[in-house]
């Protein structure tokens, strides 16, 4: 039979009956149906991709971690801390670099707070108070107070030193002492009879100066709250509560007020009404730790026996965790810088206590707000 290049003509009759149509009905239909398919496949490998990629590099980035056996007390904008460490305290300065000590190693321990401006360091025990110079950290000021001091704060622009004490004789009372920093006297004093705080007590000043909160715990299960009003030096705004507070913090630009409680909720308080906002749930433990990102989006919250949750404050999400605490460690401290880019995490545990130092500036939730 003749062929040609070959290939008889009956081989290239069944090669054609077994070989496709590209341009047949049935081709078309067949292609039709898989460019879906292939599309959502890649559609799929790219939000994986996309996925993997904020969890490898836009995750929070641990700076410092440093085991300590005694207690740190940082700034209010997250960039100085002092360290007490076995009866001797240092001072450092906090940057996403890392940390750099600025002070030879003092022979003192103490608790208290940084002002705003970071040239002032307030030392108290009992109800003695010492002011330091934080450029050659020697004494400036010492006076003392009604009570055992409990807290302290200061107002945005340093004129004005707010300390929390309390009296158990004779009448149990609380008293808040208002100080001038420029003239280093005591212009105002309010007093709250017959309470009986457990331990520390919590208190906030909000962003403008002009509210203090405070949270007397009457008993283990129940709180007053107040809203002292700097200006006119009285309260202004009370509610008894059921629960047990244990941290206050101001959400930035709102007239919202975030509890953290015994009960393991952090509740956000719409202060003008004193009525709730919304509730953020831990799984255990009570809240003794609450931060706000500067942009006033995001809190961050953790106490004891369990990690510290950054939530979303709009939604009421969570968006991550820290592996910061297990079932015999507390959070103690929790800053985070006024530029957002560090977050600082103290530790409190049996055995030595950890300070942690984030770097946040690529964590890609905290830039969507």
């Amino acid at each position: 039979m003749p062929t040609e290049n070959g290939v008889s003509p009956e081989v290239k009759d069944q090669a054609a009956l077994h070989s496709p149509n590209l341009n047949s009905p049935s081709a078309d239909r067949r292609f039709s149906v898989n460019r879906p398919l292939v599309a959502v496949g890649i559609l799929i490998l790219l939000a994986f991709v996309l996925w993997l990629v904020q969890q490898t590099f836009f995750q929070p980035r641990l700076i410092s971690e440093l085991p300590i056996n005694g207690l740190v007390i940082v700034s209010n904008n997250g960039h100085m801390l002092t360290m007490a460490d076995n009866d001797v305290t240092r001072v450092f300065e906090v940057w996403l670099g890392g940390l750099v000590e600025l002070q030879p190693t003092l022979p003192i321990s103490w608790d208290g707070a940084f002002s705003n401006d970071l040239k002032e360091f307030i030392q108290y025990t009992g109800n003695k108070v010492t002011r330091w110079n934080t450029e050659t950290w020697t004494i400036a000021d010492q006076f003392l107070t009604v009570g055992e001091v409990k807290n302290i704060a200061y107002a945005p622009d340093d004129k004005r030193l707010y300390t929390v004490s309390y009296q158990h004789y004779p009448d149990n009372e609380v008293t808040l002492e208002t100080w001038d920093n420029e003239q280093n006297i005591k212009v105002a004093e309010y007093r709250w009879g017959h309470n009986y705080p457990l331990g520390r007590i919590p208190i906030a000043l909000n962003e403008d100066g002009q509210l203090l909160a405070v949270a007397l715990n009457i008993n283990d299960r129940s709180t007053a709250l107040y809203l002292y009003d700097t200006t006119t030096r009285q309260v202004v705004a009370q509610q008894e509560m059921p629960i047990s507070v244990q941290s206050l913090a101001w959400q930035p630009f709102h007239d919202h007020l975030a509890l953290g409680t015994r009960d393991k909720n952090v509740y956000l308080l719409e202060t003008n009404s004193m009525s709730e906002v919304k509730r953020f749930y831990h799984r255990n433990g009570a809240i003794i730790a609450i931060d706000f990102t500067p942009d006033g989006c995001f809190m961050f919250a953790g106490g004891s026996s369990q990690p510290t949750i950054i939530w979303d404050v709009r939604t009421g999400n969570s968006v991550h965790e820290f592996p910061d605490a297990n079932a015999r460690q507390m959070i103690a401290t929790i800053q985070i810088s006024r530029d957002g880019q560090v977050g600082i995490i103290f530790t409190v545990s049996d055995g030595p206590s950890r300070l942690r130092i984030w770097d946040l500036s690529n964590f890609w939730p905290l830039k969507n707000c």
